[in-house]
């Protein structure tokens, strides 16, 4: 190791050659690799030979010598991005060198106070890029290079591009040091990116780390894909945590599906020696024995960032389950992580009919499966091939509906004569029992019952010849069916009022339950209404409707659309409860109304009717989302969307519990729903205002206020921004001047030193400052290059030379984005 270093300390010698007094010297501008002495030249080659030699035969030299372990992975999620590299650890301090992977020359230099901070690019000799962020500083050829170039721009922030040749390196070349700069704690960021600028993985370059660790799986949903899907008995995702069972992962129990569903896992990485969480390298999606999905992270490309939306389940994400990756490629992902996918780009297909059952083979395994249980695994793997599963099944096919035909109660028990669609064979009867008269909105208190088969035989039966049913008596739902089997079920009630009867057929299918209420003939004193309450989906809308008493039928759901009706049918969940979904495409309109028409037991009616938006936007027109009362619009243009979105907006409180946000807050919905592109927000902005320039749109984020700077248009009294996402909007003023301390020197201080470190406390808390440049500090009237770090809302900088003795004036100046100014001054003494 001590080699080594001696190596890479040679091998700068390529940058700076340092005088008797460890200074360096300074070299002129027109440097060249031509002007190198021979002498030099042998030491470089003589060096980068011994590298070759010491260097473990390794093609790319690992970057640091902070240490060889990792604290962020390739591929992992940021706010709206992929991570693009991988972070080294360097133990929270900085300092560390930082080598040049291989043979190359700089081609760019980049400082800022936001994202990489100070950033160097290498354009290596294979035509690859290698990028080194958040460094402390460079190495001294290329920070007199950063020096003289914000001399020249008078600013901070620079990017400096050099012409290949100009500045050559070699493999081990010290580059820079390790640092804090930009945005995030002490670490090196790595990146690699091939000859057509696409980030990709490091890992390929065999930098031989040891990794023991296995992924862990925290959590895994099925969701629905489309409006007539269904996982466990309803059209909303759900989320299960597996379960350690001899030295396996499972999900205990079988989910029922039907339709199209798709499969996320919430998952993370580790590697030996760290606890950081990392993004899992490889999924996998096995069905019956079958691959379905496969992706992983090699590389991407930086217009595809946003697609991160498309990998995770950005529904999932907004809703705070998590962060969910998809085993399925939605539409218009182009993303080339994915190295299978079966013919429904991994989503799983549910047979709808007995007709459209088809026997899976290894090729198709996810198309029109098969009723009946079916095997799936998850796999999760890192780089190195350390791998978890679970595993779990899937009960494949739609619910059926029983339909009760006859009742007769005895003292103990009741004979039940229930019918079943021809498709369907009764293996299995439950049920359920409640002795509740009347029993709300809520749930009733259900207890099991036993239940049994009274006749085993299946008979056909004609749907006009059933047993009426006793005046007394409410049987529900009562679907109608071409053709029937019909069995006689015996339930001991002991005395119950409310019977809950369920069936499973031979593929092991669950029914949706059957209600039957018996009664003493009293009329319940409770008022009769119904709920309902709408939950939008990407591409579908969910019903609930709930009544105060069980009712007698199914209730009639209708949408009025512009001059059509549209029916949704509805599935009993309990005697006074039943949901229902309906495709937003088949209700696309910018007025619908809801019509929610129920009829209880004891023949009382009531009804619910909303009116709502459902404004289709597409991808091919784009369109616009408005307010119904004006003053506030949203315009897409178009190929803004990836699919059709199914928008409305509605103005929540003309007052909100701020003291900054002014004017009505406008809901806008879908929130759950990406976009391809930004869009334009625009809002009105009251007439009482005389000074928009202290005005911005606001987003909410829980109950945080977050700030958006905007143009204002004094003519129509707008201001707009744009958005990359739908939230509830409003807009803020800020009147309010930044924070400014000078911290040192303090005010009338006689100094230490000639070279005093001077230090400013800076910070808005409402708008912000647009860049560095809205941040001055002057000496004696002269700009001085200060280093901004917003996250420690510092403002630093370092005379490079001796200042003269006497009285100096120091003033700092900083202006927020709605134009407030705070100034400050100090005068110190250098003695």
């Amino acid at each position: 190791m001590k080699s080594l270093v001696s190596i890479f300390s040679l091998s700068q010698f390529m940058f700076s050659k340092k005088d008797k007094s460890g200074h360096a010297e300074r070299r002129s501008r027109s440097y060249s690799p031509r002007k190198i002495s021979a002498n030099a030249w042998c030491l470089c080659v003589f060096a980068g030979a011994f590298i070759a030699g010491t260097a473990v035969a390794q093609e790319y030299l690992w970057p640091t010598d902070a240490s060889r372990f990792m604290t962020s992975s390739f591929g992992e999620s940021r706010p709206r991005r992929f991570h693009a590299a991988i972070d080294i650890k360097t133990w929270n301090r900085t300092g560390y060198k930082v080598f040049a992977t291989r043979d190359g020359y700089v081609e760019r230099i980049s400082v800022s106070p936001f994202g990489y901070g100070r950033a160097l690019y290498l354009r290596l000799d294979t035509g690859e890029t290698v990028v080194y962020a958040h460094l402390e500083r460079f190495n001294e050829r290329l920070q007199e290079i950063v020096e003289r170039e914000q001399e020249r721009q008078g600013a901070y922030r620079i990017e400096k591009y050099l012409s290949a040749g100009e500045l050559p390196v070699q493999q081990g070349a010290i580059v820079g040091y390790s640092g804090q700069s930009g945005i995030g704690v002490p670490h090196l960021h790595f990146e690699m990116r091939d000859a057509q600028n696409r980030p990709i993985n490091p890992l390929h370059k065999n930098f031989a780390l040891s990794d023991k660790a296995a992924p862990s799986i925290k959590e895994i949903a099925v969701s629905p894909l489309a409006a007539d899907a269904m996982v466990d008995g309803d059209f909303v995702p759900r989320s299960y945590n597996p379960v350690l069972l001899n030295g396996r992962l499972i999900i205990p129990k079988p989910i029922r599906v039907s339709g199209k569903i798709g499969f996320a896992v919430e998952a993370f990485d580790r590697t030996t020696g760290v606890n950081n969480q990392f993004a899992v390298y490889r999924y996998q999606l096995f069905l019956d024995g079958s691959l379905q999905f496969q992706s992983q992270f090699d590389r991407f490309s930086y217009s595809e960032n946003r697609l991160i939306d498309l990998v995770q389940d950005y529904y999932l994400m907004r809703h705070d389950w998590g962060r969910f990756h998809k085993l399925y490629r939605e539409a218009g992902n182009t993303l080339e992580i994915y190295s299978h996918l079966n013919s429904a780009e991994g989503a799983i297909l549910i047979a709808g009919t007995e007709n459209e059952q088809t026997k899976s083979d290894e090729r198709e395994a996810g198309r029109g499966l098969s009723w009946g249980l079916h095997d799936f695994m998850i796999v999760t793997e890192d780089f190195d091939g350390n791998r978890t599963t679970v595993e779990g099944q899937l009960l494949a096919g739609p619910a059926f509906e029983l339909q009760v035909t006859s009742l007769e109660p005895q003292a103990t028990r009741v004979l039940f004569n229930l019918s079943l669609p021809r498709a369907h064979e009764l293996k299995h009867v439950t049920a359920e029992t409640t002795a509740q008269r009347w029993f709300g909105t809520r749930r009733p208190a259900w207890r099991t019952a036993q239940a049994e088969l009274a006749a085993h035989e299946a008979t056909l039966l004609d749907a006009q010849a059933l047993t009426p049913l006793p005046q007394d008596s409410a049987l529900y739902p009562q679907p109608v069916f071409a053709s029937l089997r019909n069995e006689k079920v015996i339930v001991y009630g002991n005395g119950a009022k409310l019977f809950r009867i369920a069936a499973r057929d031979q593929h092991g299918i669950f029914s949706i339950p059957a209600f039957a209420l018996v009664h003493d003939g009293a009329v319940p004193s409770q008022p009769f209404h119904v709920e309902v309450q709408k939950d939008f989906y990407t591409h579908h809308l969910r019903l609930e409707i709930a009544a105060s008493l069980p009712l007698l039928e199914p209730p009639r759901v209708n949408f009025r659309v512009e001059e059509r009706e549209v029916a949704a049918n509805v599935i009993a969940q309990e005697p006074n409860r039943y949901i229902a979904a309906v495709p937003l495409a088949a209700i696309g309109a910018d007025s619908v109304v809801l019509v929610v028409t129920a009829k209880s037991f004891s023949g009382a009616q009531s009804q619910w009717e909303e009116k709502f938006g459902n404004l289709v936007l597409t991808p091919e027109r784009g369109g616009t989302l408005r307010a119904a009362a004006g003053g506030m619009q949203i315009r897409f243009e178009p190929s803004a969307l990836y699919w059709p979105l199914y928008g409305r907006v509605e103005i929540k409180a003309q007052r909100v519990h701020h003291p900054l946000v002014i004017g009505p807050v406008y809901h806008v919905e879908p929130q759950d729903v990406p976009f391809r592109e930004s869009a334009v927000l625009e809002i009105n902005y009251p007439d009482s205002v005389s000074d928009p320039s202290k005005l911005g749109l606001c987003a909410r984020d829980g109950e945080r206020w977050n700030f958006k700077a905007a143009k204002h248009n004094p003519f129509t009294r707008t201001l707009t921004a744009s958005v990359s996402s739908l939230e509830d909007f409003a807009i803020m003023k800020d009147e309010e001047p930044p924070v400014l301390v000078i911290q040192s020197p303090s005010p009338n201080v006689r100094t230490k030193t000639r070279r005093p470190p001077i230090r400013c406390h800076v910070v808005d808390h409402i708008s912000g400052f647009e860049s560095q440049r809205d941040i001055q500090l002057r000496l004696d009237g002269k700009l001085l290059i200060a280093e901004y770090d917003p996250e420690r809302e510092l403002v630093l900088y370092q005379p490079k030379a001796d200042l003269t003795p006497g009285t100096h004036v120091l003033t700092a100046r900083a202006e927020d984005q709605c134009g407030n100014v705070t100034e400050r001054e100090a005068r110190f003494v250098v003695p």
